[in-house]
Order: C-alpha cells, then structure tokens, then sequence
C-alpha cells in the first residue's frame, strides 16, 4: 500500500520543508479501496477456513469415538476436504464478510 500512496504526486509542505504531502490521484484511491477490500476478503478467507476445518475436525473425532476407546480427528482430509469441495463456498462467504467490512471500514473514515 505504502508503493501505491507513493504514485501520488509529492509535494514539500508549506509550513514545514521536512514534511511532505501528496496530492491525491483518483486512481490511487481507487486502487487503495480495492487492496483494502482484496486484504479484507483474504484475512476473512483465511479466517474462515482454519474455523472450517477447526469444527470439522472437532466433528470428525465426536463421530469416530465410541464408548471402548477414542476416536481420531482426522485434520488432513478435513484440509483436503475443504480445498476440494468446499473452497467456493468458503470464498463466496469470506466476500460477503469482507464487504461487510468494507463498508465498515469506509463509514469510519467518512466518519473521522
């Protein structure tokens, strides 16, 4: 983010020579709402994964134990499981998250 702010044109500030200040383009705004939406979805996808394969874990050991002896949560098909038949499920919900949070995030500067 820090490469794309820096495509705006920088200026020395008026008060203060050492300080410096830009002059907005619209299209680096845009390209910041976007990086901070794609951060969003990731950070949720990422989040929402591990919770995914978390309880299907925690499900998968409930269900193989019985009263002679415990059972085995079995993470790594639980993992495979996830990235073979339940991706775009966990996608299209991480993207709902994200614009949830996005549209948080962009109040709360409107906001400031």
């Amino acid at each position: 983010m820090v490469c794309v702010v820096s495509l705006n044109e920088i200026l020395p500030s008026e008060y203060i020579p050492q300080l410096k200040e830009f002059e907005w383009d619209s299209k680096v705004v845009y390209m910041l709402m976007f990086m901070t939406f794609a951060f969003l979805w990731l950070h949720a996808w990422l989040e929402y994964s591990s919770v995914f394969i978390t309880s299907m874990s925690a499900s998968t050991y409930y269900f193989n134990s019985n009263a002679q002896l415990d059972g085995s949560a079995e993470v790594l098909s639980c993992i495979r499981f996830l990235y073979l038949n339940h991706c775009g499920s966990v996608a299209l919900g991480a993207g709902i998250i994200a614009f949830v949070r996005f549209v948080l995030v962009v109040f709360l500067f409107i906001s400031k």
